[in-house]
């Protein structure tokens, strides 16, 4: 299970212990829904979603997700983060529809921390899951959900 429970009845949530980071670089999570294949956050939703008796589960849908701790030294490797949150929320806007300098709305796995930079798995639109580096000051924090998953099989494939 990839999805744990906090006291406030939070859950955050950890990559699916069964996917092998190094085996991920240079695929796509696809859906069906060109809409959402290849998003960054259909991809941290099948990487970190739950698998029960083969069947693997998203982690639950972006309107459900609120803002959690920032990322900092302390965070769980494999944790499922995201940057660009407005009010505790996360927007899931088009990369279109952010102005010039602002911090676009972004999902991926943590990896590593330092004090200057994070690392990533990620991908980008239509992109290939890679490991990427950020500045810290970009406000990453952990995802937290208010279920464990969604109630439905993923639709979701590596590609």
């Amino acid at each position: 299970m990839a999805a744990f429970k906090l006291a406030n009845g939070s859950y955050y949530y950890l990559i699916r212990e069964s996917l092998v980071i190094d085996k991920l670089i240079g695929s796509s999570i696809t859906h069906p829904n060109p809409r959402f294949s290849g998003q960054c956050a259909t991809g941290g939703q099948f990487l970190a979603g739950t698998e029960m008796s083969g069947i693997i589960y998203d982690v639950p849908s972006t309107r459900t997700w609120h803002q959690g701790q920032l990322v900092n030294e302390s965070t769980r490797y494999g944790t499922l983060i995201a940057r660009g949150w407005q009010d505790g929320a996360y927007p899931n806007r088009p990369a279109s529809s952010h102005g010039a300098n602002s911090i676009v709305n972004h999902v991926g796995i943590f990896l590593e921390f330092d004090k200057h930079q994070i690392r990533v798995l990620d991908q980008f639109v239509g992109g290939k899951i890679n490991i990427r580096s950020y500045p810290v000051s970009e406000g990453w924090s952990q995802v937290l959900g208010t279920s464990a998953h969604d109630s439905a099989p993923s639709k979701s494939r590596i590609s």
